[in-house]
Protein backbone atom coordinates (compact mmCIF):
# COMPACT_ATOMS: atom_id res chain seq x y z
CA UNK A 1 0.00 0.00 0.00
CA UNK A 2 1.78 3.40 -1.18
CA UNK A 3 0.29 6.79 -0.52
CA UNK A 4 2.51 8.38 -3.37
CA UNK A 5 0.48 10.44 -5.46
CA UNK A 6 -1.84 11.67 -2.83
CA UNK A 7 -2.28 15.09 -1.93
CA UNK A 8 -2.98 17.09 1.11
CA UNK A 9 -4.59 20.39 0.98
CA UNK A 10 -4.76 22.23 4.50
CA UNK A 11 -5.66 26.46 4.62
CA UNK A 12 -4.41 27.94 7.81
CA UNK A 13 -5.66 31.53 8.22
CA UNK A 14 -3.25 33.99 9.23
CA UNK A 15 -3.54 37.73 10.47
CA UNK A 16 -1.13 40.59 9.82
CA UNK A 17 -0.24 42.70 12.44
CA UNK A 18 2.16 45.64 12.23
CA UNK A 19 4.90 46.33 15.10
CA UNK A 20 4.38 49.39 17.47
CA UNK A 21 8.12 50.10 17.14
CA UNK A 22 9.61 49.12 13.93
CA UNK A 23 6.61 48.91 11.77
CA UNK A 24 7.49 46.05 10.07
CA UNK A 25 4.60 44.32 9.08
CA UNK A 26 4.48 40.22 10.13
CA UNK A 27 1.91 37.19 10.27
CA UNK A 28 0.80 35.03 12.69
CA UNK A 29 -2.14 32.42 12.51
CA UNK A 30 -5.88 33.87 13.65
CA UNK A 31 -5.94 31.11 16.39
CA UNK A 32 -2.72 32.87 18.13
CA UNK A 33 -3.89 36.01 18.08
CA UNK A 34 -6.70 35.20 19.41
CA UNK A 35 -5.47 33.68 22.02
CA UNK A 36 -2.80 36.81 22.46
CA UNK A 37 -5.94 38.99 22.89
CA UNK A 38 -7.70 36.70 25.14
CA UNK A 39 -4.65 36.17 27.53
CA UNK A 40 -2.95 39.80 26.89
CA UNK A 41 0.51 37.56 27.20
CA UNK A 42 3.25 39.52 25.27
CA UNK A 43 4.53 38.81 21.12
CA UNK A 44 7.36 39.96 19.64
CA UNK A 45 7.83 41.05 16.08
CA UNK A 46 10.67 39.62 13.89
CA UNK A 47 13.00 42.14 14.86
CA UNK A 48 12.51 41.09 18.52
CA UNK A 49 10.14 44.00 19.73
CA UNK A 50 8.14 42.99 22.37
CA UNK A 51 4.42 43.75 22.34
CA UNK A 52 0.71 43.11 23.76
CA UNK A 53 -2.75 43.76 23.60
CA UNK A 54 -4.22 46.01 25.86
CA UNK A 55 -6.88 46.02 28.00
CA UNK A 56 -8.49 42.73 30.49
CA UNK A 57 -7.57 39.21 29.83
CA UNK A 58 -10.49 36.98 29.86
CA UNK A 59 -10.33 35.54 32.79
CA UNK A 60 -9.89 39.22 34.30
CA UNK A 61 -12.57 39.85 32.90
CA UNK A 62 -14.33 36.43 33.58
CA UNK A 63 -13.36 37.27 37.48
CA UNK A 64 -14.59 40.91 37.16
CA UNK A 65 -17.90 39.71 35.87
CA UNK A 66 -18.35 37.22 38.88
CA UNK A 67 -17.53 39.74 41.69
CA UNK A 68 -20.05 42.03 40.13
CA UNK A 69 -22.73 39.13 39.89
CA UNK A 70 -21.97 38.46 43.95
CA UNK A 71 -21.98 42.06 44.84
CA UNK A 72 -25.52 42.20 42.61
CA UNK A 73 -27.14 38.61 44.09
CA UNK A 74 -25.86 40.58 47.84
CA UNK A 75 -28.22 43.23 46.92
CA UNK A 76 -31.27 41.74 45.99
CA UNK A 77 -30.91 38.91 48.75
CA UNK A 78 -30.33 42.56 51.29
CA UNK A 79 -33.31 43.86 49.67
CA UNK A 80 -35.75 40.74 50.05
CA UNK A 81 -34.72 40.39 53.82
CA UNK A 82 -35.83 44.09 54.29
CA UNK A 83 -39.13 43.76 52.37
CA UNK A 84 -39.57 40.83 54.40
CA UNK A 85 -38.66 42.48 57.45
CA UNK A 86 -40.83 45.36 56.92
CA UNK A 87 -43.87 42.45 56.09
CA UNK A 88 -43.31 41.14 59.26
CA UNK A 89 -43.36 44.91 61.04
CA UNK A 90 -46.67 45.21 59.02
CA UNK A 91 -48.03 42.35 60.57
CA UNK A 92 -47.23 42.68 63.98
CA UNK A 93 -48.92 46.17 63.39
CA UNK A 94 -52.13 44.52 62.28
CA UNK A 95 -52.15 42.24 64.57
CA UNK A 96 -51.36 45.04 67.77
CA UNK A 97 -53.89 47.23 65.98
CA UNK A 98 -56.87 44.08 66.17
CA UNK A 99 -56.28 43.52 69.81
CA UNK A 100 -56.08 46.79 71.19
CA UNK A 101 -59.30 47.43 68.71
CA UNK A 102 -60.60 44.08 70.77
CA UNK A 103 -59.83 45.52 74.28
CA UNK A 104 -61.20 48.67 73.60
CA UNK A 105 -64.54 47.27 72.78
CA UNK A 106 -64.26 44.79 75.86
CA UNK A 107 -64.18 48.32 78.17
CA UNK A 108 -60.35 47.83 78.99
CA UNK A 109 -58.32 50.85 78.86
CA UNK A 110 -55.49 50.65 76.22
CA UNK A 111 -53.24 52.51 77.92
CA UNK A 112 -53.19 51.61 81.87
CA UNK A 113 -55.47 48.35 81.21
CA UNK A 114 -58.42 49.73 83.85
CA UNK A 115 -62.13 48.18 83.01
CA UNK A 116 -64.88 50.54 82.11
CA UNK A 117 -68.16 50.29 80.83
CA UNK A 118 -67.64 50.86 77.08
CA UNK A 119 -69.45 54.57 76.75
CA UNK A 120 -67.16 55.24 79.74
CA UNK A 121 -64.13 54.45 78.26
CA UNK A 122 -63.63 56.93 75.55
CA UNK A 123 -64.13 59.97 78.62
CA UNK A 124 -62.05 58.41 80.59
CA UNK A 125 -59.30 58.23 77.68
CA UNK A 126 -59.71 62.09 77.05
CA UNK A 127 -59.45 62.94 81.13
CA UNK A 128 -56.86 60.37 81.82
CA UNK A 129 -54.79 60.05 78.94
CA UNK A 130 -55.36 63.20 76.89
CA UNK A 131 -52.17 62.95 75.22
CA UNK A 132 -53.11 59.65 73.46
CA UNK A 133 -56.78 61.11 72.97
CA UNK A 134 -54.90 64.46 70.86
CA UNK A 135 -52.72 61.70 69.10
CA UNK A 136 -55.51 59.18 67.63
CA UNK A 137 -57.56 62.13 66.95
CA UNK A 138 -54.88 63.34 64.22
CA UNK A 139 -54.47 59.61 62.83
Amino acid sequence: MSIRGNVITETTEFFVEECCNCGIPFAFTTRYKNERLGDKREFFCPNGHSQSYLGKSWQQQITALEAEKTALQSRVNSERERAAAAERAKERAKKEAKRMEKRAAAGLCPYCNRSFATARLQRHIHTKHPEKAHAENKG
